[in-house]
This record gives structure tokens, sequence and C-alpha cells, in this order.
């Protein structure tokens, strides 16, 4: 009670202020419950209970005592305000560590989180001893003020007494000239009376004088002290005035969603109760389109619920949302805790530092244990968390099993402690493997609702959008007012729920070129069912209105665009298309069309890209070049050499894999199988050649055999092997070695190429030459992103071909890959390493073991 004492006292006084000056009895009952229940929890723990009183010793240090200031309450409003400030500052710190106690995790993480805790107290005690300076400053004000007014009335009446002391001497000056010249006016008379008898009254005479004289001197003397005394009065009086003026100024300087999903009674009430039986939804569509657009009206609603819920019932929702990356290994942990890194940091940043990953960067994780007890921590951390998980059928069966199971055992250990705390929503279509994972748990308190989304459930939605594309249509072609109605009702039953399907068929009647075949188009016979059929007939549209050439460019383009790597973009097409292999030039005055196509074989465009990529690797833009050659290079730069090198080098060997891969079908459904064999010999051989540098041949591997036997008999296998065995070597070096460039020359080309392209734009900017200098930006700006110059030097970043717009952001991304800053302790997952020394210098790595193998 000691160490509270200070705080009860403030309170005390506080509360009595409040009383006399609001007419409010019961203010302080805001302060006092909160304030026993959060010591009566913190009691159960010896540090979080010593952590507490310290905390409430510290606000009472902050805290005034008011009632020495009475007076001023009752005369200044911005006092008064001060005093609201001072309560909801005391408010705000029992809210924070009302929520801070609450639940059952802040015994298991008490040290990190108290950290951040503090952080927020450190903010509330600063606003707390702002507020006590500003009322004792204006009680010093007031003070200085009232000094001064009493200052005023002392020399008011100091004033008085002057004047009257200067009165009293003009009279006593006015009394003793009138007996002076009295005296004479005698001395005259007798003289003139008595001249006569001078002689016999000479005696008389000489000592009416002495008695004169005397009487003279006493006046004179009575005067001067009188006039003494008024002066040292009044010199008193400025000194005085002096000594508290300066007094009173040191003082005073010293103190300075869709409607289906909306009506669904099973979602909403799941969602919004407390307390259901079920923890655990499903929803299954019957195709991708569909279920990918109830997830996101799930989403909105459960980010709405808090709205739909009684006031008495308000509590905070947190949501969590995972849309599922096919092929990446624990996507859905992963992205899961970054969501609540990137919504919840300061709730996160504890968490992050228990498991040795650094916050300011993107997580190291590659076990899928950790990341699973990573996302649990998490959602014990909040009140009450919503996961909605989309699209789990497209990754593969394994990966679904991990995945359900994992998040399946984090919602009952979460109901465990509070039923209704986790809620998760699986949007898929209905798999048999599925639906035995998630019934077949063996956990009997998890009882999963299932609810069918048919085509019915959208059907409004597809309506209106179709009606808005017919009227278009009608528009343009004068269809009228039965053929727009057929057409609608038309498109909306053969779409079957599916929005995909709705707007691919609309968008390419409304292309039509001409309205007969617009009309033949809409013909029940030649309508699509299917949205296969859907992709065909788009397809027969561009076909029709294409020339042969134009045809055969847009088959490429659009299967390229189905087998790439990464996402291309519209510059690295231009290029690619514009290459001569033979002639080893880029013609980019060439157009082409650039429309969605579905049915492309797929093992022959691997093929085809397999090439472009190799005999490109192969120009001269890929030469090592001397320092007096480099304008060469910028010459080759400014007509569009390196606009594909970032996609080249970090694909060419994905591309080699996936024709190995598709071999079979290759040799077996090509019709032109010969000529892309043979320009896959060519490019190997070539490309073999350009990097001899690299030691082939003693890299051959004898697993990679069997995996190019498809082409056993064929002039390219031994090339083909070599190649294979060298990528197959190179990544079996570890993760790491999977980031960088496996050819030492490639990998050098690539930074001397960069490095012409980041000082190029710098360089033709200072030319004196200025309008073939701009001409040559204009250049530059067609091929390049002259404002994100900076690239990520791993091939498996989507920095390596998006870039920064400057060298320090770079390094810093660079960084986070690198972690430069490790832990020396034995066995400390901070050996991981942490992007900046500042926050390896704020890690506490034995505070984290003991957490983490507690």
């Amino acid at each position: 009670m000691t160490r509270i004492q200070s705080f009860l006292e403030a309170m005390e006084q506080f509360g009595k202020i409040v009383e006399v000056f609001l007419n409010v009895a019961d203010l302080l009952a805001f302060v006092w419950g909160p304030m026993k229940l959060l010591l009566q929890t913190a009691s159960t723990f010896t540090d979080s209970f010593e952590a507490l009183l310290k905390a409430y010793e510290q606000i009472g240090e902050q805290l005034p005592l008011l009632s020495e200031y009475d007076n001023l309450f009752r005369s200044n409003l911005h006092v008064k305000d001060s005093l609201v400030r001072m309560y909801i500052d005391i408010l705000e710190f029992h809210h924070q560590a009302l929520r801070f106690f609450r639940g059952s995790m802040w015994k298991s993480f008490f040290r990190s989180m108290w950290k951040d805790f503090d952080t927020k107290f450190g903010g509330i005690l600063e606003r707390l001893g702002r507020h006590r300076k500003y009322v004792e400053s204006c009680a010093d004000v007031a003070h200085f003020q009232q000094s001064r007014k009493d200052l005023l009335e002392f020399r008011k009446d100091n004033d008085v007494l002057h004047q009257q002391a200067q009165n009293d001497l003009s009279d006593l000056r006015t009394t003793n000239l009138t007996q002076h010249q009295s005296t004479q006016d005698d001395i005259a008379r007798a003289h003139t009376d008595n001249l006569a008898q001078h002689r016999r009254t000479q005696e008389v005479m000489a000592q009416a004088s002495v008695t004169h004289l005397a009487h003279h001197q006493k006046i004179q003397d009575d005067i001067g002290q009188a006039g003494d005394r008024n002066t040292a009065q009044h010199q008193d009086t400025h000194d005085g005035i002096a000594r508290l003026e300066a007094m009173a100024l040191t003082r005073f300087k010293t103190h300075e969603l869709d409607m289906a999903v909306l009506k669904s009674t099973t979602h909403t009430t799941q969602m919004n109760s407390q307390k259901h039986a079920s923890d655990l939804a499903r929803m299954d569509a019957n195709n991708a389109a569909r279920h990918r657009a109830y997830a996101d009206d799930m989403l909105r609603l459960s980010s709405k619920l808090d709205g739909m819920i009684a006031e008495e019932q308000r509590r905070k929702m947190e949501t969590v949302k995972e849309w599922l990356a096919v092929g990446q290994q624990n996507s859905v942990l992963h992205a899961s805790y970054r969501q609540v890194r990137l919504e919840h940091p300061n709730t996160a940043k504890w968490i992050l530092k228990q498991e040795a990953v650094n916050n300011c960067g993107e997580p190291v994780l590659r076990s899928f244990s950790l990341a699973t007890k990573m996302l649990r921590d998490y959602c014990m951390s909040f009140e009450k968390v919503f996961i909605i998980v989309d699209g789990l059928d497209e990754c593969s069966q394994v990966e679904r099993k991990q995945v359900l199971e994992a998040l399946m055992t984090i919602v009952s250990q979460a109901d465990t402690n509070e039923a209704g705390k986790l809620r998760l929503l699986v949007v898929s279509q209905d798999y048999v493997d599925i639906r035995r994972t998630l019934f077949g748990t063996g956990n009997t308190k998890i009882s999963p609702k299932v609810v069918q989304i048919s085509h019915e459930d959208n059907e409004d939605d597809i309506l209106m959008y179709v009606k808005s594309w017919v009227e278009k249509i009608d528009v343009k072609y004068d269809l009228g007012k039965d053929v727009g109605e057929y057409l609608v009702n038309l498109t909306v039953a053969n779409a079957k729920g599916m929005f995909l399907f709705a707007k691919l068929v609309v968008r390419n009647l409304y292309d039509q070129p001409t309205r007969e075949m617009l009309l033949d188009a809409i013909r029940t016979a030649n309508f699509p069912t299917k949205l296969k059929e859907a992709y065909q007939r788009i397809l027969d549209r561009i076909k029709i209105t294409s020339s042969a050439a134009e045809w055969t460019e847009a088959t490429k383009l659009l299967g390229w665009m189905v087998c790439a790597k990464r996402r291309l973009t519209w510059k690295e097409m231009q290029v690619a298309l514009s290459i001569d292999i033979e002639g080893q030039t880029i013609d980019t005055a060439k157009t082409f069309i650039t429309q969605v196509i579905s049915d492309i074989h797929e093992p022959s465009i691997e093929c085809d890209l397999s090439v472009l990529c190799l005999q490109y690797l192969t120009f001269p833009c890929f030469d090592i070049f001397e320092n007096d050659d480099e304008n060469e290079l910028q010459q080759l730069a400014l007509q569009g050499y390196l606009a594909l090198q970032d996609y080249a080098i970090a694909t060419w060997f994905h591309h080699i894999n996936a024709f190995v891969n598709s071999g079979k079908e290759l040799l077996n459904e090509s019709s032109d199988k010969n000529d892309r064999l043979q320009a896959i010999e060519t490019a190997l051989d070539d490309f073999m050649s350009k990097y001899s540098d690299e030691d082939w041949e003693r890299g051959l591997v004898e697993e990679c055999k069997d995996s190019c036997s498809t082409f056993r008999d064929l002039p390219l296998y031994e090339n083909l092997v070599l190649i294979i065995s060298h990528i197959y070597t190179f990544q079996k070096k570890g993760f790491e070695a999977r980031h960088k460039i496996s050819i030492r020359g490639l990998d050098e080309a690539l930074q001397q190429n960069r490095k012409i392209l980041e000082d190029l734009p710098t360089k033709l900017e200072k030319s004196k030459e200025k309008v073939k200098a701009a001409n040559d930006l204009a250049a530059y700006s067609t091929f390049y992103d002259s404002e994100r110059l900076y690239k990520c030097n791993r091939i498996t970043c989507r920095y390596f071909a998006e870039g920064f717009k400057d060298k320090q952001s770079r390094k810093r991304h660079v960084n986070v890959h690198d972690r430069p800053f490790h832990c020396d302790v034995q066995d400390c997952l901070g050996q991981e390493g942490f992007a900046k020394e500042n926050d390896l210098q704020k890690y506490d790595c034995h505070l984290v073991l003991r957490s983490f193998y507690r």
C-alpha cells in the first residue's frame, strides 16, 4: 500500500475537487473498480504484480495534490480542462492494462508483452506529467498575478503616505518662514522705535538676538531631520517593490457482401453467436470462380459483423483472410501471420520476437510446426478471430490434409480455452479428402457445418450484370426487346451460377464484327453451354477476324502467357515476340494481338520458350565488355536488347525442366515436333558453347539420364543430360543456392548490364547533346522502367524484376534476405539473422530460448 499511497491520495483529492465543481459523486468508481480488478489479477504472478505496483507508483508521482489549488479551479477554465485530461489518461491506462491482462496468454509472454505495454504507458506518464506542470504553472501565474496586485496596492498606499509627508513638510516650512518674517519685523520695529535708546538697551537687544538665533537653529534642525526621514522611507519602498518583482519573475520562470451470403442463417448465426455449437464451417461451391466470390462476401460480412451485434455484446472482431497460392509450401500459415503483422503490428511484435523472426522483414520460417505454433499464438492473443480459407481445393491432396489438420487443432485448442473464440470458414469444391479430414479428426468437440452453394444463390447478381451488357449490345446492333430478353434468359440459364461464363459470353457477343454474326452466335445451337465452349467462341472470333500471320503470332503470344513462369510485362512480351534468333536481332516495329486463348499445346510452348531463353542468353549483350566498349553495350540497351534479361535469366532452367517433363506429350502429340526438336538442339549447343567456362562434363548426374530417357535416341540427348545435371547439382547445394544464378559468366553479364541500365538515365540527363539525349531517354522508357532502376539480386524474389526507386531501398531489402547481423549464442533461433544491427541489439535471445523451450 505504501507504494501506491501517492496515487490513492491524489485520486482522493481529485474526487473531492470533481464532486465540488461538477456535483458528481461516483466518477471515481471507474478508477477504483479497474484498479481493484487489475491488482487482483496481477497478484497471481509475482512479476506482473511488481510491474503493476511500479506503474501506479509512477502515476502517483505525476499527479499533483489538487487540494492546494482549490481556488485556482474556481476561476480558471483551462485548469479545469487539465482535470478532464488527467481523468482521460488514467482511464486510458486502465483500458490498456485490462486488455493486457485479459485472457491467459499474458503469463507466458509477460516480459515481451510488457515491454510493448511500457511504450504506451510511457506516453501516458508523459501526458500526466505535462498536465501536472501545466497546473503548477497556472498556479504560479495566479500567484504572480496576486503578487502584482498586492504590489500595486502597496504602491498606492505608499504614494498616499509620501504625499502626506510632502504636505506636512510644506506646512512646516510655511510656518517657519512666517515666524522668521515676524521676528525680523519685530527687530526692525524695535530698532526703529528704540534707536534713540540704542545704547541704553544694547544689552537687552544683544540678549534678544542670541535667543532668536538659538530658536532659529532649532527650527532648521527640525526641518532637516523631517526631510531625511521621508527620503529614507521612500527609498525603502522602492527597494521592496524591486525585490518582490524579482522574486515573482524568478518563480514564474522556473516552471516551464453477396445477398445470398448475407441472408444465410447458418453463417450469420454462427458468426454472430458468442458461444455457438460449432466453430468450423465449410462452404461448398461447384467451381472456383463461385467459391472465390463467396469467400470475398464472407470476408466483408465478418469485417462488418461488429455492427450487427447488440450494444451490450459488442466486442472487437479480428479477421484473418487468406487466398491460397498453389505450390507454395505453408502458404496458409505464412500468409495468415503476415496479415496479422500488417493489421496488428504491436500485438504481433512480441510473438515474432519469441520465435526469433525479425519484425522488419520477411519471416524466415521453413518449419511447418513452427508456423503452426506461431499462428496458434496469434489466435490465442485476440479476443475473437475469424479465419477464412479460400481455394483449398487448388492445393495438392497432401497439402490440403496438412493445412486442415493444423487449423482444426488450433480451433480445438482455442475452443477449450474459450468457446467461440476462433471461427474457421473453409471455402472449396466438395472433394472427398477434404470432407474426410474435416469429419474424421476424432475430435468430438468440433462438428463442422456444411453449406452447399448452388447456382441459384447468385443468379440475381448475374442477371443484373447480363442485363447491363445486353443493353449495350442492343444500342450497338439494335436487337429489339424480344431478342434482348431471349439473350438475357439464355445467358443466365447457361451460366449456372458461373459469373466468369456470363462475362466471357456477353463481352464476346459485344465484340462481334457484324449484326449477322451476332444473330448467328446467339442461336441456341451455336450458343455455348460450358466454360470451355465460351473460350472456344472467343478463339473462333479472333481467328476469323485475323490474318494467318496475325493468328500465328497471337497463338504464340497466348501460349507464352499460359506457360510463363511468372507474369510477363507488356514490354517483355513485345521484345520476346520481336526476337530474331538466327540474326540475333530485335525488331520492335511489330504489332500483336493480346486476347486470351485456352487450347494451347503446353509441351510445344515449353519447348519454344526454352529455345527462346537459351538463344536470347547467347546474344552479344551478354558478352563481357571492356570499359572502352561500354558505348556499344549502351546502344544495345537503348535498342531493347536487355528488356527480357530478368525473365530469361530467372526462368530458363524452369522451362528446360518443364520441356523434359512433358517430353512424351511433345513427341506423341506435336505436329511439328521435328522442327522444334531441331531448334532446341541448336539452342542447347549454342548456349553451352557461349558459357563454356562451366565444366559441363564434370557435373554429370546418372539420375538425370533417366529423367531425359524420352529423348535417348535423339541427337540432343547428351547436351540435355548435361544441362539437366547442372540444374540438378546446383539446386541440391541448399536453400540459399536456389536464389543465385548458377552460371558465373551469366551472373557477371547481368551485373554489368544492370549497372549500365542504372547509370544510363543520369548520364543522358547530364549530356550536352540535349536533343539526342531526349530521344535516347524516350527510347529507354520504351523498354525499361525508368523509375525503378535498382533491382534485387535473388532470382526467386519478385523485386528481381520489379526493382526499387533508389539504392538505399534496395540495400534495406537485400539486408532482409541476407540478414547480416547474427546472434552468436549456440542453438539460438537468432542465428537466422536480422536485417538491422539495431534489431540484433534489441533482441533478447535468453528470453526467447526460455520461452520457446518451455
